[in-house]
């Protein structure tokens, strides 16, 4: 097995490709890099500059170059000594025409090859599914649609199929083509739905609930064997020699896929995507070398966090946010948001499955009905780690599925509820707002992070060490900048306090509200202490990319503003606040700099000391 020592990430897309990958691998390979560490480079959809919405995973994508452009960058991975890892997707491919195993399914429906190869209940007794999967893809309701003459019937390769904008979807074969519109969609065997229905109901798994995203039944041999073919090809022939298994939360049974994943590749080097609470651990029976390094990262952060300055910290932000409620309620109120707003169609699923397990139907009525609802909630809701891993083979097909829909559902709230909900709302102290984190803690002890380095040294030798990722909230550099701040609480204190005084004339009044409100005041002072560049001629281009990052916030946020329905008043008034504040002729910014100068001076011995504990700790 080989063994990496040090990776580097490179995020392939159309606009960067394996052409321009070969031309940086002498510059990598001269900083000391081991491994080249790939996001997924399998057939995407059309302009993905991501890779994770793959369409077949038995491609090459296209767009990234052609099977010689790939073969003459590992020839020169090689020709430098160095190994590749690479980041695979078993979860889900993209819900696109593009993607020809769904296609087949949306034309033939059960009939289809492919039909048991995604996570699609059909089963599940909803009148209007009647064996369809669901396609949730409409700007608006079905009928407004069509009464706008939006669909449109039209033809492929002489194949008949229907068009919305620019989705398309097959016809099933019997499809009489010279009947109205609605009447064709009618027999087909995917429904087509205004895409925020699936708030309420959906009969297919997705990608925490991006619509876009199905998940696939990887625990189906046939599945697996499929969908694997091509990188156990490249694991064979040693073009791969470790692989980064992405979400392995969202998969039936990770401890099972993760055996079959080791039978076929013995000798590869393999981490997963696996967020662990600040005193989880990875389960030692999983056949791996350990995790993408999340746990590593709030570790080390920690203890660039002055503990004793906690209490003023709690002080400053009690004082400006008036939040009521506690770290622990606020959490548990954002993961329940989440299901009962974002996630309803999959919690319904876990109802109906609990209904026929208890025959619910002739036992209880639906008062008995709610009261179990209230109490997945409030037992989803409250879970202190991502998911569990149970053995889920029972003798009751039934109560098997319900416990692994329930540990599936258990780690998209999570993750949607507290990195993508809740780190948007607390902000005590929002260095430690990170994937993986506790933003309750406050700092840990050397010896702690030391007794931390030896368990890891003993049991996970080497799993990957990282102090930041393609998914962390903010760089390891912003982080070790705010980290100075818990030295400084009293002068911190001061400062914002007078910013706030300085600044209030600059907001503006939103139905009898400041926007921004102070929760979001106080976050952008973070940011900007964080952020703020070396070099004041990118002030421009840094207030932009601040804007846009201030209106993710808050739409992550869900409460001044959504990605559903966006405030624009609120959103309006933040960028405005921004622009004026960071305006030269500002007295802000005469107080600011200063500050922030000597904070950012500071902070660059934070990220060198973090440097250096990375590669001097074990993994």
């Amino acid at each position: 097995m080989r063994v990496p020592s040090v990776t580097y990430r490179l995020q392939f897309n159309p606009a960067f490709g394996f052409r321009d990958a070969y031309g940086i691998i002498e510059y990598l390979a001269e900083l000391g890099i081991s491994d080249v560490y790939a996001s997924p480079i399998f057939k995407a959809k059309k302009g993905s500059s991501h890779g994770y919405d793959i369409t077949d995973p038995n491609q090459l994508n296209p767009e990234l170059g052609s099977r010689k452009d790939f073969d003459n960058l590992i020839n020169n991975v090689k020709k430098h000594s160095m190994g590749w890892i690479q980041d695979i997707v078993p979860n889900h491919t993209a819900y696109d025409s593009e993607n020809k195993m769904l296609y087949d399914v949306l034309e033939k429906g059960r009939d289809s090859q492919y039909a048991d190869f995604f996570d699609i209940k059909w089963d599940y007794t909803d009148a209007e599914f009647d064996g369809k999967i669901l396609a949730s893809c409409l700007g608006k309701p079905l009928s407004e649609v069509l009464r706008e003459g939006e669909i449109k019937l039209d033809y492929e390769n002489g194949k008949p199929c229907i068009r919305y904008y620019d989705r398309k979807f097959p016809l099933r074969a019997s499809t009489d083509t010279s009947q109205p519109l609605d009447k064709i969609l009618s027999e087909q065997f995917y429904k087509l739905v205004f895409w925020k229905e699936t708030q309420k109901r959906i009969n297919y798994r997705r990608f925490f609930y991006i619509n876009d995203l199905i998940a696939m039944n990887t625990e189906n041999e046939k599945v697996f064997d499929y969908t694997h073919r091509l990188i156990f090809e490249f694991v064979k022939e040693n073009v791969f020699t470790g692989l980064r298994i992405d979400h392995i939360d969202g998969l039936y049974n990770p401890c099972e896929y993760l055996q079959k994943l080791r039978e076929k590749t013995p000798d590869s080097y393999i981490v997963l995507e696996k967020i662990l609470a600040l005193e989880e651990r990875l389960a030692p029976s999983w056949p791996v070398q350990g995790t993408t390094g999340y746990d590593f990262m709030n570790f080390l952060n920690e203890v660039f966090c002055r503990q004793s300055s906690r209490e003023q910290f709690n002080q400053i932000y009690n004082n400006i946010s008036n939040e009521n409620q506690s770290y622990e309620k606020m959490l548990v109120e954002k993961k329940k948001l989440i299901l009962q707003k974002y996630m309803a169609g999959e919690l319904n699923y876990l109802i109906y499955l609990l209904k026929k397990i208890i025959n619910m139907d002739t036992v209880f009525g639906e008062q008995h009905f709610n009261m179990f609802k209230k109490m997945l909630i409030e037992s989803l809701a409250s879970f202190p780690v991502y998911r569990t891993y149970l053995n889920s083979r029972t003798s009751n097909e039934l109560t098997e599925r319900f416990i692994v829909s329930f540990q599936q559902l258990c780690s998209a709230d999570m993750a949607k509820g507290f990195e993508d909900t809740f780190l948007y709302n607390y902000f005590r102290f929002v260095s430690l707002n990170e994937v993986g984190s506790d933003p309750s803690q406050f700092g840990i002890t050397a010896e702690r992070f030391h007794e931390f380095n030896k368990e890891r040294l003993e049991k996970w030798p080497h799993t990957m060490n990282a102090t930041a990722t393609h998914d962390t909230k903010r760089g390891e550099d912003v982080r070790a900048r705010l980290n100075v701040l818990s030295e400084v609480p009293d002068l911190w204190k001061e400062k914002v306090n007078y910013w706030m005084q300085l600044n209030s004339s600059k907001k503006k009044n939103i139905d009898g509200q400041d926007a921004p409100d102070k929760n979001d005041e106080y976050f952008l002072y973070q940011v900007l202490v964080g952020t703020y560049p070396f070099d004041e001629d990118e002030l421009d281009s840094f207030k932009k990319r601040i804007k846009d990052y201030i209106i993710k916030s808050v739409r992550e946020a869900k409460r001044n503003s959504t990605w559903v329905s966006p405030n624009q008043q609120y959103e309006n008034a933040c960028a405005d606040f921004i622009e004026a504040v960071l305006n030269p002729a500002h007295e802000f910014l005469n107080d600011f700099l200063p500050f922030q100068k000597k904070i950012s001076y500071f902070g660059i011995f934070n990220s060198l000391s973090q440097l250096l504990v990375k590669i001097t700790s074990p993994g």
